[in-house]
């Protein structure tokens, strides 16, 4: 590694950007317009590999919290994304058979009803669902580098989500306790389904927190040649 990034990571919350952080790694955290501004932005040097990162809503039925996802495409705004085979291939070897390997749907809004998400897929046969592999995937292929998706199942397909439990969320990636705990003291029944959606987030984080150590530093890419 000569100093120089080699990879630039897209994640959209702020444990995700921790566990992306390594040598030769450039992390993009936020949601929306704030992950394009931050991405157009970034100190990407001689970089060839984008990489969208983190955890996602399971849209397939047979994907349960913690299940990994590697994309063989990102469709987003109308527009089908492919990624790049090789290194697509040398995530799924390095993860073996935790992974799954298959299209990926990238929306501007999270989808947080089980019906909604069981629909998506009828529709799509996207096994995941996020909010930030549409954006790293258009700006791999406006900058010509190259794409990847990584992504752990947080949400099931048949897990509904509160809304609550996406109202803490910042445009930065970090999330705000004020008003998850405002909503709560208006709602405390929400109390068992809130707990329920932390878990299935904790288990995602844990499989991620385990495949990065196994990817190296780079996520791979100084063996792609």
């Amino acid at each position: 590694m000569n100093g120089e990034p080699a990879v630039l990571v897209a994640t959209g919350l702020s444990f995700e950007a921790r566990l992306a952080r390594g040598p030769g790694v450039v992390v993009c955290c936020g949601q929306g317009e704030h992950l394009t501004a931050a991405l157009a932005a970034a100190p990407i040097g001689t970089s060839t590999a984008v990489l969208s990162f983190g955890i996602a809503a399971g849209l397939s039925p047979g994907l349960s919290a913690g299940s990994l996802i590697v994309g063989s495409e990102v469709t987003f705004d109308g527009t089908v994304y492919p990624t790049d085979t090789a290194w697509r291939r040398l995530l799924v070897d390095r993860c073996g058979t935790e992974a799954s390997e298959g299209p990926v749907l990238s929306t501007g809004t999270p989808i947080l009803a089980a019906a909604d998400k069981q629909a998506l897929f009828a529709e799509t046969g996207a096994l995941a669902l996020d909010m930030e592999s549409g954006i790293a995937a258009a700006f791999a292929a406006q900058s010509g580098r190259r794409c990847a998706v990584l992504r752990a199942v947080a949400d099931s397909a048949d897990r509904d989500v509160l809304p609550l439990a996406v109202e803490g969320m910042g445009e930065d990636g970090s999330v705000r306790p004020r008003p998850i705990l405002r909503g709560l003291l208006q709602r405390p029944a929400t109390l068992p389904a809130l707990l329920h959606v932390t878990m299935d987030v904790v288990q995602a984080r844990r499989r991620l927190s385990r495949v990065r150590q196994l990817l190296g530093p780079d996520f791979g890419v100084a063996d792609l040649g």
